[in-house]
C-alpha cells in the first residue's frame, strides 16, 4: 500500500480547480482564441462540406471564389497536397483514416469538399459560399437498415474479433436448459459529444520547415503523429500545444481532416493558419456514438441466478473505416455468468467515422444487458436488487482473477436505503401522485480502470515554487487541481506555490486523456517525481529555496516515469511517439473495475405525454477518492448523459438522402436545466491500491454506464410498458395507453 500522498492536506478532500480563475475571467485562452497576441498574421480557413451523403464531386467551380477580396487561395481534390492514410482507433491515431481533398468521392454529408483560406472569416466564409459543386448522387445506406430487422451486419475482421468477441462455456446448450428465458433487443441511435468548445485547429510554421500546432485535442501526441505521418515530416518537426480544451467526451481523442487541412494550408502558404468548425460542422465530421442494434438473451434457473448470456450487435460504422466498440464488456464481468457469448458486427453507413464517447460500448451495451435483467426480476418475482445481489462474482468470471476491489454490493445495498427502495411495490403502475404516474427503476454498473504510463517533470524554484509538467491535458476533468494536490502533499508545501504546466508536446509523455484513466496515470507520475524531487530538496536543507538563490542556479529539476508493470521501457516509447498504450482492467492476476448502482425516479402524466425524471441517486466504487468535490462532478455528468440517452439525445437522419437532419445544438436535444433532477451521489469502498499506486479508479465514465437503463426501468415500472428504443420521447409515450392498474 501506497500513502506518501494520503498524509498531507490536500489529496482526499475537496479542493476548489486551481485553474477556474482563469477560466471565469477569461484569461484561460482556447485554441480558436489565439489570435493577434501569437500571430499577428493569421489567416482563417472555412470547410466547405459536401450536401450529399453518396456520390462524387463532377464539378467543382471556385473561380468567383477565388476573385474575391481577401482570398488567399482555394484547395480541393484537384490541387491540395497529397497525404498519406493513417489507421484509425485502436490501431492509429486517426479519427477518420482517409486524408481530406484526396478524390472525387463522397462518403457522407458534411465532408470537405473544398477549403478556402483568406485574410478574415468574413472573407473566408463568402468565398466559401460562393463556391458551386455538382455532385453525381448514389443511394446512400442509412441507419434505417439498423432498424429494418432484416439486416445482417458484417464480421469483424480477425484481429478486431479476437479482441471484442467472446466465448465462455457452451451458451446454446445452457439457453436449452434454462427455467427462464429473457429475449429481447435493444435500439439506441447515434449520439453526438457536443463538447462545449468547438473543433479548432491553428497552425503556423514554426520558421524551420516544421509546425507549430494548437489544437483542442484530448491527445497532443497522438495529433503529432497523425499530422506528422499524413503530411511526411518528422515527428521532431512538430509541436502541439493545448493547455486548456473545453470538453471532448471522446470526440477529440483522435484527429479529425480539419487539422490536416489546416497543417497542410499553412505549410504550403507559409502563413499561420486558423480553421474553427461549426457547430454544425462538428456533429457532421467529427465522429460520433454509433447507432447499433442489440438482441440480448439471458437464461436463469429459478432463482433468478444467470446461466446464460447472448449478447450480439449490429453497430454502425462509416464506409470507409471499421470502428467498432464491444458491447459486452459490461457483461463480461458485472455477474457471475457461466456461459457467455457476445458477437459485434458492422453495417457501413454513409456517415462519419463514429468514435469513443463517454462510456463508449459501455453505454449501450449496459442498456441492454440492465433492461433485460430488469425482464428477469419481473419474469422471476424477484426484487430487481435482489436479483442483482444473487448475481454478484466472487471473481472475475473468465479467468478467475481476483478483483482488486469489488463494492458492488455496497453500492446496491446502500444505494436501495438511501433510496428508500423497499417501499417500492413490485408490480408496475401502482404508484400514482395525482394525475401522475411514478416509477423507481435501477440498473447495476462497471467500467474498467485502465491504466497507461506517464512521465512528469517537477522544478523547484529559488522563489520557493515548484511546477509539475506533463504532456496531459486539462480537458475540464481536474487533471490541474489533481497534480498540484499530489504534488503539494508530497512536498508538504501549501498548494498555492504549485505551477501546473501541461498540453504540450514538449513536455514529458502522457496518454490520450480518455478511458477514465487520467487521474491513475497522471497522479502517480506526479508523486514519484514530486518524491525525488522532495529528496533533493532535502539535501540542501529546510530552507530550500534560500539555498537555491545563494547557488549558481535558480531551479532544480527532475523527470520521472510511472505506470504499470505490464508495460515496460518500449510500451512507453511506443506511447511517446502517440500511439495509444493501456494495461487493460483484467490482467493474469487481478481484475480492476469502478462500480455503480444507479436509482431512478420518474414522473409521467400520461395525459400530457410528460416525462420528469425527478431523483437519481447513485452509489459509485471509485477507490479512493482524490477529489470528492471534482469526482462527485464527474459522476454527475455521466448520470447527465445517461439522462440524455434516455429521454433526448439522438442524431436524426433523412433515411432518404442520408444527410443528418439534426447538426446542431438547435436541433440536437441537449438535456438542459429544465430537465434536471435532484442527485443524490455518493461513494463507498476501498482504496485499490492494486489499479494504481494513489488507490483510485476513474469516475469521468462509470455514471453513464448503466443510468440509461435505470431511467427506462423506472418507466416501466411507472407504465407497466417496456421501451427497447431509445430515447423515449412523448411521441412514444402517447403512441398506446400506459397501463391503467391499481
Amino acid at each position: 500500500m501506497n500513502n506518501t500522498a494520503s498524509s498531507g492536506p490536500y489529496v482526499g478532500r475537496s479542493q476548489a480547480r486551481i485553474e477556474g480563475p482563469l477560466k471565469v475571467t477569461g484569461q484561460a485562452r482556447y485554441v480558436a482564441e489565439h489570435v493577434s497576441d501569437l500571430y499577428p498574421d493569421l489567416h482563417q480557413a472555412v470547410v466547405v462540406g459536401a450536401t450529399i451523403a453518396s456520390g462524387r464531386v463532377a464539378l467543382i467551380d471556385t473561380a468567383a471564389a477565388e476573385a474575391m477580396p481577401g482570398v488567399v487561395k482555394v484547395y480541393t481534390h484537384l490541387n491540395a497536397p497529397k497525404l498519406t492514410p493513417v489507421p484509425i482507433f485502436p490501431l492509429g491515431p486517426a479519427g477518420e483514416g482517409r486524408p481530406p481533398l484526396q478524390d472525387d468521392r463522397v462518403d457522407y454529408g458534411g465532408q470537405a469538399v473544398a477549403l478556402v483560406v483568406a485574410r478574415t472569416p468574413e472573407e473566408a466564409q463568402a468565398a466559401a459560399d460562393a463556391i458551386k459543386v455538382t455532385y453525381d448522387a448514389t443511394p446512400a445506406h442509412t441507419t434505417w437498415e439498423l432498424l429494418s430487422g432484416e439486416v445482417q451486419g458484417a464480421p469483424l475482421p480477425p484481429p478486431l474479433a479476437a479482441r471484442f468477441d467472446l466465448n465462455r462455456g457452451d451458451v446454446g446448450v445452457a439457453l436449452k436448459s434454462a427455467a427462464i428465458v429473457i429475449e429481447t433487443t435493444a435500439d439506441t441511435p447515434g449520439h453526438s459529444q457536443s463538447a462545449m468548445e468547438l473543433a479548432a485547429t491553428i497552425a503556423a510554421p514554426d520558421g524551420a520547415g516544421g509546425l507549430i500546432v494548437h489544437d483542442s485535442t484530448q491527445w497532443i501526441l497522438g495529433c503529432r503523429n497523425m499530422l506528422s505521418r499524413q503530411l511526411g515530416l518528422p515527428l521532431d518537426h512538430i509541436r502541439v500545444v493545448a493547455p486548456f480544451v473545453g470538453g471532448g467526451f471522446g470526440s477529440k481523442c483522435f484527429t479529425w481532416p480539419h487539422a490536416v487541412m489546416a497543417a497542410f494550408a499553412a505549410l504550403d502558404l507559409k502563413v499561420p493558419v486558423r480553421l474553427v468548425l461549426s457547430r454544425a460542422q462538428m456533429h457532421l465530421s467529427t465522429g460520433c456514438r454509433p447507432a447499433a442494434h442489440q438482441t440480448i438473451t439471458l437464461g436463469a434457473a429459478l432463482d433468478g441466478r444467470l446461466t446464460a448470456v447472448r449478447q450480439h450487435a449490429i453497430s454502425q460504422t462509416s464506409i470507409g473505416d471499421i470502428f467498432v466498440r464491444a458491447v459486452g464488456e459490461v457483461s463480461e464481468v458485472l455477474y457471475a455468468l457461466p456461459n457467455l457469448e457476445t458477437r459485434n458486427t458492422v453495417l457501413r453507413v454513409n456517415t462519419t467515422t463514429p468514435t469513443n464517447m463517454r462510456a463508449p460500448g459501455e453505454s449501450y451495451g449496459s442498456f441492454a444487458l440492465e433492461t433485460a435483467m430488469d425482464m428477469l426480476a419481473e419474469k422471476a418475482g424477484i426484487d430487481p436488487v435482489e436479483l442483482r445481489l444473487r448475481n454478484l462474482p466472487e471473481k472475475h468470471p473468465e479467468n478467475g482473477a481476483p478483483f482488486s476491489t469489488n463494492a458492488l454490493k455496497q453500492c446496491l445495498e446502500e444505494g436501495a436505503e438511501a433510496f428508500g427502495w423497499a417501499k417500492r411495490p413490485f408490480a408496475p403502475g401502482l404508484m400514482k401522485d395525482g394525475k401522475e404516474l411514478v416509477g423507481w427503476g435501477m440498473a447495476a454498473a462497471c467500467y474498467g480502470a485502465y491504466r497507461s504510463q506517464a512521465a512528469v517533470r517537477a522544478t523547484a524554484f529559488h522563489d520557493g515554487t515548484v511546477e509539475v509538467a506533463s504532456a496531459t491535458h486539462e480537458i475540464g476533468s481536474g487533471t490541474t487541481t489533481l497534480m498540484a494536490q499530489v504534488a503539494a502533499d508530497v512536498l508538504g508545501i501549501d498548494i498555492t506555490r504549485i505551477r501546473v504546466t501541461l498540453g504540450d508536446t514538449d513536455l514529458p509523455a502522457a496518454p490520450v486523456h480518455g478511458a477514465s484513466r487520467n487521474a491513475g496515470t497522471i497522479g502517480p507520475a506526479v508523486e514519484v517525481a514530486a518524491l525525488a524531487l522532495k529528496a533533493e530538496l532535502d539535501a540542501l536543507g529546510a530552507d530550500w529555496a534560500a539555498a537555491l538563490a545563494t547557488s549558481d542556479r535558480d531551479s532544480l529539476t527532475v523527470t520521472r516515469r510511472a505506470g504499470p508493470p505490464e508495460l515496460d521501457d518500449k510500451a512507453f516509447a511506443t506511447l511517446a511517439s502517440g500511439i495509444n498504450t493501456i494495461r487493460m482492467p483484467t490482467t493474469e492476476t487481478a481484475a480492476m473495475y469502478a462500480y455503480a448502482a444507479h436509482f431512478c425516479e420518474v414522473r409521467i402524466r400520461p395525459d400530457l405525454g410528460r416525462l420528469r425524471v425527478t431523483r437519481m441517486l447513485s452509489r459509485c466504487d471509485i477507490g479512493r477518492v482524490l477529489n470528492p468535490m471534482q469526482a462527485r462532478s464527474q459522476i454527475l455528468g455521466g448520470l447527465v448523459f445517461g439522462l440524455g440517452m434516455a429521454l433526448s439525445e439522438q442524431i436524426v437522419p433523412d433515411f432518404g438522402t442520408g444527410r443528418v437532419l439534426s447538426a446542431g445544438i438547435t436541433e440536437y436535444w441537449l438535456p438542459g436545466m429544465p430537465m434536471m433532477p435532484e442527485f443524490d451521489i455518493g461513494f463507498v469502498g476501498p482504496p485499490d491500491y492494486v489499479s494504481n499506486e494513489l488507490g483510485a479508479k476513474g469516475a469521468g465514465e462509470i455514471g453513464t454506464v448503466g443510468s440509461a437503463a435505470a431511467i427506462a426501468n423506472a418507466v416501466w415500472h411507472a407504465t407497466g410498458r417496456r421501451f427497447q428504443q431509445l430515447p423515449i420521447t412523448v411521441d412514444k409515450l402517447l403512441s398506446a395507453p400506459p397501463s391503467r392498474k391499481e
